[in-house]
């Protein structure tokens, strides 16, 4: 077998590059919340939550982010939509425009 032939040190060295791909790959699929993650124990800090749906925005194309304000607290406030379509064709929105509906 090609992987006895190698000497300890590359063996070594190409077992711990296969787990670092490995463990990489695994945390980079893991889209477990801090919420679920603690059994309900801990939620998440307000930058904590935008850097998660920020993750996922550059995970996923058809989910899109953008400030369209700012919080009673000061903090930007976030739009998050989801396209079907790769490209957004939502106009920009802002404080002055949008519009909610109940």
């Amino acid at each position: 077998m090609i992987f006895n032939n190698l000497n300890r040190k590359w063996r070594s060295s190409l077992l711990a590059a296969c787990l670092a791909i490995s463990t990489q790959t695994t945390e980079a699929q893991d889209l477990t919340t801090k919420y679920e993650r603690t059994g309900a124990r801990e939620t998440v800090t307000y930058a904590e939550c935008i850097a998660y749906w920020k993750m996922l925005v550059r995970r996923f194309p058809q989910l899109h982010i953008r400030e369209i304000g700012t919080t009673d607290a000061g903090f930007p406030l976030h739009l998050v939509t989801l396209s079907p379509t790769v490209t957004s064709t939502m106009p920009a929105c802002t404080a002055k425009t949008a519009v909610l509906s109940s």
